[in-house]
């Protein structure tokens, strides 16, 4: 490793260590990363250069110099979260005064997680338009904001691929032209994934963690996470081929519990995942053992991974998204 290599890399340790600390002195930093105060010195003056921590002094309790404390700029970069869910139809009424079916819920948050600003929005149509119009006051506010993180709950993404696949180049390309910032799309279930860790007690980016959502009178969808990133395979429909495909010829199973467990002993079989979630609004208290009854009649149960049930995904879909945008956002700070 040469000395570039060398120093790249200790840039990276401080920044990571004072992020995680949020502030410290040159010897704090120096204990905790096992480097020369000297070299401390060094590189904390190239992240207070870039912006990445700013330094102030604070008085000691004891008097005498005052020492220099280092604090990780929480708002150097934020990240702007959008995310649709699908509500009732507007009455006549409300349709008359431009009520819309469709909400869509803003957020920017700093580096640390920590909401700064947002706010919800009803929508009459979801096109980079529409939705330009409400995230471009965020943008212009914020312009420490790198990129969209947007998601799509189930039922709104089913009714956009009537006319168009929301993940087609000309729909990213549309709006990230108007807000001028990069835009990743994300499922419902591919954000439940990423905030799969609530459940099984240990980081996604560990193991194979699968979810799958059964809405009601729709197609089951699920996604895929290995090692902390989304897997969407060749074509980008890994776990969605269902909602795509059925089409009309869909018929809901009359037995869920079956349907669920046959979905555990399948994704066992062909992917051996560390955890699955499954959502269905159809699920009962007592859905867990009853699938596992059935799943060990097929494998044997040491085999089966950990997994939950739960009725309703909106909670973990909303996370999830602010949990990406969060990840995407401290990647940028590793390129």
């Amino acid at each position: 490793m040469d000395k570039k290599d060398v120093r790249s890399g200790n840039i990276a340790l401080l920044r990571n260590l004072l992020k995680s600390m949020r502030q410290a002195t040159k010897p704090q930093l120096a204990k905790a990363s096992g480097l020369s105060v000297v070299t401390v010195n060094a590189i904390m003056k190239v992240l207070t250069e870039s912006g990445e921590a700013v330094a102030t002094e604070v008085a000691p309790s004891t008097g005498g110099r005052k020492a220099l404390i280092y604090v990780f700029r929480a708002d150097r970069r934020l990240s702007l979260t959008a995310y649709t869910t699908a509500v009732a139809l507007p009455t006549d009424e409300e349709s008359a005064a431009g009520a819309g079916n469709l909400k869509l819920t803003v957020a920017v948050h700093d580096i640390f997680g920590e909401k700064k600003d947002g706010g919800e929005f009803m929508l009459n149509e979801l096109t980079p338009a529409a939705l330009a119009e409400i995230l471009l006051p965020f943008t212009q506010k914020y312009p420490q904001i790198p990129m969209l993180v947007l998601g799509f709950d189930g039922k709104t993404a089913t009714n956009m691929e009537d006319a168009v696949d929301y993940r087609d180049i000309p729909f990213d390309r549309q709006l990230t032209a108007k807000l001028e910032r990069q835009v990743k799309i994300i499922s419902e279930t591919e954000a439940a994934a990423a905030n799969a860790e609530h459940f099984f007690g240990k980081p996604v980016a560990e193991g194979v963690v699968v979810t799958v959502n059964w809405p009601l009178l729709m197609p089951p969808v699920a996604s895929i996470m290995i090692g902390g990133e989304i897997f969407r395979g060749r074509d980008g429909i890994a776990g969605a081929i269902g909602r795509r495909f059925f089409g009309t010829a869909y018929h809901k199973p009359l037995d869920i519990v079956r349907e669920a467990a046959r979905t555990i002993v399948t994704l066992t079989r062909v992917l051996n995942p560390h955890g699955i979630i499954l959502y269905g609004e159809d699920f009962a208290d007592d859905t867990a053992a009853a699938v596992t009854e059935r799943a060990v009649r097929e494998i044997p149960e040491k085999y089966l991974p950990n997994f939950a049930v739960r009725q309703d995904i909106a909670e973990d879909y909303a996370a999830g998204i602010v949990k990406l945008a969060g990840k995407y956002l401290a990647a940028l700070d590793d390129e």
